[in-house]
């Protein structure tokens, strides 16, 4: 049974208005059972071993029917499959594909499996999902292997290319100099026979298919093709980056290859999938849609078992609502869980994620945040160990350093001893998996509800609870308009912005304090006006002529900016703002709506690692780009 929607309403209008709506899944069929597993007995000892699964997930159940079908048969298919995100897709395609190498009668002389990740961060998940399948030790640092010969190597940007090259040439041994450098062994050490799964960022892996002739020879063989998340990695553009791989490898008439995405009616996917899955009749699974919901009814994409709400308010109340929903949370959280379980064990600590639009937007948030009493920075050069007696933050987006952002998402993940929050973008959006996350804050809309729904579904994953939140502007309510489509309010709570209690008041003032230390104090806070004009272009659910008000609002009201900021006239005509009422342009004059037209504030406070000084904004899609040459017109200090 697929997830179904429970819809009612209830409203009242209110400063900040709650609405909250779940949804319910049930688990189908289990792994003990399923005849696919019948023939690879390792598969299912892992499976419970390593992950204690049994029930298989909707996605699973059909993928691995789909493998199974096909093997009885005795043709090879193809798969294109839609599932929501948190469904347990990863798990199905590694399953599915190391099956069908183990039951493949050749042995495999170089690298069986290659999946197309679009991020490091998802990259890396991924991985060690096929390293505990193939019962891999998740803490080996380096490239040298069990004696089954298994081997997992991941291919990403930001990393050391030797390691990587020497992970995919599957090396027997791999020794040290004294400065920790490798000592490579030639192509005749390397292990053959057992499975070789490759995780790649397309970027990483074209460059080392162009200049390092063993990688190429190690893909001639592969035998499983997966595209994860097919749908960003066209949307970031890496189209002509896979067809460039792709020349590498064996036709897709000569290989398995599965196609996971979350919309399959885009041109772009459905063009990718006529030249890739040619063995037919391609398998097509969509897991997203109940059975049982009438024809023409719309339904939507979100997740099991998880209450999510959204606050309409101003820009003003967010620091304020945002610092009381995390500290209410860190509050709350062990006595809910004492309620909900008999369990003797210590409950978890409270894991939140802040997601955010821009990395500006990130950076100033984790400012804000460490200046505030009770938290305190954890992913600062030289400070990634958390402190018990505080609330921890962690700030990742990418615009910073591909090995900083392994360290910070690596310390977020392994802090289990004290509440932590991770202040991110979308590079943390996609697939990406945080154990026990309890909250997830969206810090007004996203670009889709699509992007929506895989934020969301970073909490509430494998069957446990969370929560979600999402602030939203009045300006930016548009956005509503379309989720209200699927999704209906069920209940209204009161408002904290009119809240006259002391505490309350008190909390209101140390944020806006903090505020205005990080004005002071930090170089840059002005790159968050732009980086949110930058934003706002490029949607289509708010009204541009309202923008230059909205971001003059944001400017004043949530960064405590004295005045706005101003463009330069080539950058407002390349935003196309500069006949916007609200925006400030540098020889083109005024179009503020105000009797003072603003203009250009001077910031003179030494800079802050982390997001400010010297860089501008991206939107994040890329994730595992580098952050150099790639910046759009209004990323590139703000014309100035």
């Amino acid at each position: 049974m697929h997830p179904q929607l429970v819809r009612s309403l209830t409203c009242r209008t209110s400063p900040l208005r709650l609405h909250r709506f779940s949804i319910q899944v049930r688990l189908d069929s289990t792994w003990s059972t399923h005849p696919s597993l019948a023939a690879t007995p390792s598969l299912k000892t892992s499976l419970q071993s390593n992950f204690g699964y049994d029930q298989m997930t909707p996605v699973q159940k059909q993928v691995l029917d789909a493998v199974h079908g096909s093997e009885a048969a005795g043709k090879r298919r193809d798969m294109l499959v839609r599932a929501k995100t948190g469904t347990g897709k990863t798990l199905a395609f590694l399953v599915a594909a190391i099956q069908l190498v183990l039951k493949n009668p050749v042995k495999p002389t170089g690298v069986s499996i290659l999946v197309f990740s679009p991020t490091r961060e998802l990259a890396v998940q991924t991985a060690n999902e096929a390293r505990r399948l193939l019962d891999i030790d998740l803490h080996r640092k380096h490239s040298h292997h069990p004696a089954h010969g298994h081997n997992v190597t991941v291919i990403v940007g930001g990393e050391s290319k030797g390691r990587q090259i020497d992970g995919i040439q599957n090396l027997k041994h791999v020794e040290y100099n004294p400065k920790n450098k490798f000592k490579r062994k030639s192509e005749a050490d390397s292990i053959t026979g057992g499975i070789e799964v490759v995780v790649a960022t397309p970027g990483r892996l074209e460059d080392l298919l162009n200049t390092v002739e063993p990688v190429r020879k190690r893909l001639q063989d592969v035998q499983v093709v997966i595209f994860d998340e097919a749908d960003q990695l066209l949307d970031m553009g890496f189209q002509s980056t896979i067809q460039s791989i792709l020349q590498h490898i064996p036709t897709p008439q000569n290989r398995h290859t599965f196609m996971f995405s979350a919309t399959l009616s885009s041109p772009s996917i459905r063009a990718l999938a006529s030249t890739q899955l040619v063995n037919k009749p391609v398998h097509e699974i969509d897991t997203t849609n109940d059975a049982t919901t009438p024809a023409g009814t719309q339904t939507t994409d979100l997740h099991a078992h998880i209450p999510q709400t959204y606050a309409l308010a101003e820009y003003k109340h967010w620091p304020y609502l945002l610092t009381k929903l995390i500290k209410t949370h860190v509050e709350t959280l062990p006595q809910k869980t004492t309620t909900t379980t008999t369990s003797t064990t210590t409950p978890p600590q409270p894991r939140i994620i802040l997601f955010c639009n821009t990395s500006k937007q990130a950076a100033y948030f984790s400012k804000l945040l460490t200046r505030l009493p009770s938290f305190r920075s954890a992913s600062e050069s030289g400070r990634l160990k958390p402190l018990p007696t505080h609330i921890n933050i962690y700030e990742l987006h990418a615009r910073l350093e591909q090995s900083r952002r392994a360290r910070v998402s690596d310390a977020f993940r392994a802090n289990t001893t004290s509440p932590s929050v991770l202040v991110t973008t979308d590079v943390s959006a996609r697939g990406v998996d945080y154990p026990d996350v309890s909250l997830v804050v969206q810090v007004g809309p996203p670009s889709s509800f699509e992007q929506y729904v895989h934020r969301v579904g970073r909490t509430g994953r494998a069957g446990k609870s969370g929560e979600g939140v999402l602030l939203v502007d009045p300006y930016e309510k548009g956005f509503m308009r379309g989720m209200d489509d699927g999704v209906v309010g069920s209940e209204v709570i009161d408002s904290w912005v009119e809240s006259e209690d002391p505490k309350d008041l008190a909390l209101r003032e140390s944020v806006e304090k903090a505020g205005r230390d990080v004005v002071a104090e930090v170089e840059g806070v002005e790159d968050s006006y732009f980086a949110l004009l930058g934003f706002y272009t490029q949607q289509k659910f708010v009204n541009k002529a309202g923008v230059g008000l909205a971001a003059q609002r944001y400017a004043r009201d949530l960064l405590l900016l004295n005045e706005t900021p101003s463009l330069s006239l080539r950058l407002a005509q390349q935003m196309g703002l500069t006949n916007v009422k609200g925006i400030h342009v540098r020889g083109g004059g005024s179009f503020s709506d105000s009797e003072d037209s603003p203009k250009p504030r001077k910031f003179s406070a030494r800079g802050d690692k982390g997001g400010f000084k010297g860089k501008y904004e991206s939107d994040d899609r890329a994730g595992n780009k580098s952050s150099k040459g790639n910046a759009r017109p209004w990323e590139k200090r703000g014309g100035r």
